[in-house]
């Protein structure tokens, strides 16, 4: 002991600069305040329990400034933020911002409700919308987007595909770059168009105009827009083949069927009065 510390043998020094454990291990030490002030040491049972809730592979790394000041929250990367309780963000800018959502990928965001965007700059704003993919954008409450660039930007759209959009409420998109444009309407095959609303009166070939009768065997039904396979304007049309025969006033008939009424009505028929003088009529 002289005016520069104490020294213990070859062991511990306690100096005016600090103190130097000689390579010793310090035992015996309580648990330490864990608090944003705090300045107090912590101990290995302390580290220990951090560690064993925490799983990472040797390439991944936790930021010092990624926040997670949810309750039971989870953020991983640069600048993620886990704000909601029981949020998750995982990636670079991630940000799941309200309870139980989901945010996994550079800068996606869920920003509402058990939101979930998966993906490069994936985004789900309404509660329970979910988007898959990079640039997917689910903007309705229930919407889906999956592929990407796919849009489903109102309540219970579905998009499924690169570029798919659906606009309009409960509107269905299947194909890439497919859009369902009205309500309750359906795009199916890469480009089709889904754009007639619902209420629309068929062609009677009777009048050779559009049917002006109610019932639902001539007019679609209001608020349920139509079934599209292709785009006139873009000169897409297909068939739609295996088409067993229908039965209902709304069910569709196939080639088979029109086949049969023609045979029905073939003009060539015989005209005779009390079976003698036949005259063939056609």
């Amino acid at each position: 002991l002289d005016a520069t510390g104490l020294v213990i043998g070859n062991g511990p020094k306690i100096t005016t600069s600090g103190i130097d454990a000689g390579g010793k291990k310090i035992r015996a030490i309580a648990n330490g305040d864990i608090s944003k002030d705090s300045t107090e040491a912590v101990n290995g049972s302390q580290l220990y329990k951090l560690t064993k809730g925490l799983k990472i592979n040797d390439s991944a790394k936790v930021f010092f400034d990624a926040k997670a000041n949810g309750e039971d929250a989870i953020a991983l990367g640069n600048a993620a933020d886990a704000s909601g309780t029981s949020a998750v963000a995982t990636g670079s800018g991630a940000k799941a911002l309200s309870n139980s959502a989901v945010a996994i990928g550079l800068i996606a965001r869920a920003t509402a409700m058990n939101a979930i965007a998966i993906g490069i700059s994936a985004k789900s704003t309404r509660e329970d919308a979910i988007s898959i993919g990079s640039n997917t954008t689910g903007d309705g409450s229930s919407s889906i987007a999956i592929g990407n660039m796919a849009k489903a930007t109102q309540e219970e759209t579905v998009a499924f595909g690169r570029g798919a959009t659906a606009e309009e409420y409960r509107a269905v998109t299947i194909g890439p770059f497919a859009k369902a444009l009205v309500g309750n309407s359906i795009a199916l095959g890469s480009l089709s168009i889904a754009d007639v609303r619902g209420g629309v009166g068929g062609y009677d070939p009777v009048t050779k105009e559009t049917s002006n009768k109610q019932d639902t065997a001539w007019v679609s039904t209001k608020k349920y827009g139509a079934l599209s396979i292709g785009n006139a304007e873009k000169g897409i049309t297909r068939q739609i083949i295996n088409v067993a025969a229908g039965t209902k006033d709304t069910d569709a008939v196939n080639v088979a069927q029109l086949k049969a009424l023609q045979d029905s009505t073939n003009p060539n028929w015989e005209l005779s009065v009390n079976g003698k003088n036949k005259t063939n009529v056609n």
